[in-house]
């Protein structure tokens, strides 16, 4: 549903509230005609929450959006996922994050962020993070990441691209955490121009160490506003 359709559907309650369900008669000694259109009133607006607690407006155009509502992306101006479930890997080599992956148009302009957290079993083990997009794309990004140094000194950064070079993937592995088996947070943000080709903006993790256990947890999010 649209906004306007949610609005259309707003305005039909406004008018039988208005106009149906408050009738103007005397409450004390009404007529059995106003009775009869007080219950058909009634019988109405009930017609109409019903429909609205069955189908709830979902806007799809940019007012409002729901967790995981990945939509018409050429209609709307944001898009975002929320991950409900936790994923693990001991795997040094990337590979996608389940659910957190949003469409992406060619010839487009979206800025991203992207807000991943994560636990490392072991302080030594840090989380390798990527950013994947269409080819021909090229990511104007900085994906920032904990790393085990000093509590005031914590975070790595990369900057894609390079100054010659567009690049429409890129990575930075953190070297460790300051705490195992505990929520850290890594962060992408940034724009992304696409070329030609339409795909999907994926993100990426894999574990610092083959064979250590990183685990991305449930609430880590992705959102994507399309700017042009």
């Amino acid at each position: 549903m649209t906004s306007n359709n949610a609005l259309e559907l707003l305005l039909t309650v406004k008018g039988i509230l208005d106009s149906e369900i408050t009738p103007i008669f005397d409450l004390q000694y009404p007529t059995l005609l106003d009775l009869e259109n007080a219950q058909n009133s009634l019988i109405q607006m009930n017609t109409f929450l019903t429909s609205i607690i069955d189908n709830p407006p979902i806007c799809v155009d940019g007012i409002q959006g729901e967790k995981g509502d990945k939509g018409d992306t050429g209609s709307i101006p944001f898009q975002k996922i929320l991950s409900t479930s936790i994923q693990q890997t001991t795997l040094s080599t990337l590979v996608d994050i389940n659910e957190l992956f949003l469409s992406l148009l060619p010839d487009s302009v979206y800025e991203i962020y992207c807000s991943v957290t994560f636990q490392s079993s072991v302080t030594t083990t840090g989380l390798n993070l990527g950013l994947l997009t269409p080819l021909g794309s090229q990511n104007l990004v900085e994906i920032v990441v904990p790393i085990v140094n000093i509590q005031s000194s914590t975070r790595l950064a990369l900057n894609l691209p390079s100054a010659l070079i567009p690049l429409n993937s890129g990575n930075v592995k953190g070297t460790g955490v300051t705490s195992a088996n505990s929520n850290h947070t890594a962060i992408i943000k940034g724009i992304i121009i696409t070329g030609s080709n339409s795909g999907n903006c994926q993100i990426q993790f894999s574990s610092e160490v083959s064979g250590s256990a990183v685990t991305i947890q449930s609430g880590s999010y992705l959102h994507l506003i399309k700017l042009a």
